[in-house]
């Protein structure tokens, strides 16, 4: 029978260590992984809008976005960059019940145009990770005369499109259809009217 050397012992512990070295260097790999969240925006959405002001005669262009992300996150901070990059937004944005993000109308105020082309997008999460992401707004496109969207019946307080839109009152939104009229409300002191998937807005203050 062979007997076991002092050699044979320690070249088995080294053995063992190595193996074990191995391991524990595959468990923390393991375990990185895991914790490597997936962040990317997905299925963004965005456009531009013309917003005119009645009676003022004031116009300007609002941009909207929404978009998806691949983590967990309900909450999320975005900062979005215009073509020029010399005009930013930083806004907070929550999901929606559908699982999207959605951002703005963002506006640069009465009597600015926003310009189509490539925005960088920012999007920062609450774990502190962030993502670039560019998408390309489309131009705008209206062939609506904002002084010809209807009328407006001041002592009936009845409102009549010459064509079908969208009216917003408050947090109300609703169909109208060419030449029907609606009552406003007392008290309600402006609302809005949209034309062709609200790429026309008309805001009306009474």
């Amino acid at each position: 029978m062979r007997m076991q050397t002092q050699f044979d012992r320690s070249y088995r512990n080294n053995i063992r260590n190595i193996a074990l070295g191995i391991l524990f260097i595959l468990l923390i790999l393991s375990l990185s992984a895991c914790n490597q969240e997936e962040f990317e925006v997905l299925n963004v959405d965005s456009a531009l809008s013309a917003l005119y002001f009645l009676p003022e005669g004031e116009h300007a262009t609002i941009l909207t976005l929404s978009f998806e992300v691949t983590s967990d996150d309900s909450v999320v901070e975005v900062q979005i960059i215009t073509p020029d990059k010399n005009s930013r937004w930083v806004v907070s944005a929550q999901k929606d019940e559908a699982g999207r993000f959605t951002v703005g109308p963002l506006s640069m105020g009465k009597g600015n145009a926003l310009s189509a082309g490539d925005y960088s997008m920012i999007v920062l999460n609450s774990r502190g990770k962030t993502i670039d992401h560019t998408f390309t707004v489309r131009p705008l496109s209206t062939d609506i005369d904002p002084q010809e969207w209807g009328n407006y019946d001041v002592n009936e307080r009845l409102l009549t499109l010459n064509r079908s839109g969208s009216l917003q009152v408050g947090d109300a939104r609703l169909e109208l259809a060419q030449g029907e009229a609606y009552r406003i409300a007392d008290g309600i002191d402006e609302f809005y009217v949209s034309f062709d998937h609200d790429s026309t807005i008309v805001r009306v203050t009474l």
